[in-house]
């Protein structure tokens, strides 16, 4: 992370609220959420910070409080520099591939408005695995869905621009 301003910040009260809004920790329990709000740092970047670059090694994953983020790809044309692969803003969550992967960055995070993050990092994503095993199985059946419906909306994008241009039946 990069020129964040970190802490604790926003009570638990709050983080848990936010956590339980959050998809990807859809049908967690009071305890299993509670754990994982006292586990949570908030972190908060401001418009146009860098949260990550790719490359960068990483094991946190990220839930959006506030704001929104921006993520990009490089292309291999540098005068091209970055395009944007997706837009998210409350809720919604990245940084989870490295987090699981422990594996660097696939792609760099910018701040496209203020932002408060709920950071978590994978020792504390292990830490709940040991302690909530339903609980943890619950969350990654979750980013497995996400990481799909991504997939399946990338796979669309690229399908239409691929064929942008092209008459019917050319391959």
């Amino acid at each position: 992370m990069r020129d964040s301003k970190a802490g604790v910040g926003g009570g638990r009260d709050e983080r848990m609220a936010v956590l339980r809004g959050a998809p990807v920790f859809a049908d967690l329990h009071g305890e299993e959420l509670s754990f994982l709000g006292d586990a949570c740092l908030e972190v908060k970047f401001s418009r146009g910070d860098t949260v990550f670059q790719v490359e960068d090694p990483g094991d946190t994953m990220f839930v959006i409080r506030e704001g929104a983020v921006e993520v990009l790809s490089r292309t291999d044309d540098a005068d091209e520099g970055h395009f944007v692969i997706a837009r998210l803003g409350p809720g919604e969550f990245f940084g989870e591939m490295s987090m699981l992967e422990r594996r660097p960055r696939s792609a760099t995070v910018r701040a496209r408005t203020d932002v408060v993050l709920l950071a978590l990092s994978a020792e504390d994503f292990y830490r709940f695995a040991k302690r909530y095993r339903n609980g943890f199985t619950v969350v990654i059946i979750n980013i497995a869905r996400m990481l799909s419906e991504r997939l399946r909306e990338t796979t669309q994008r690229l399908t239409r621009t691929y064929f942008e241009g092209k008459s019917p039946g050319c391959a």
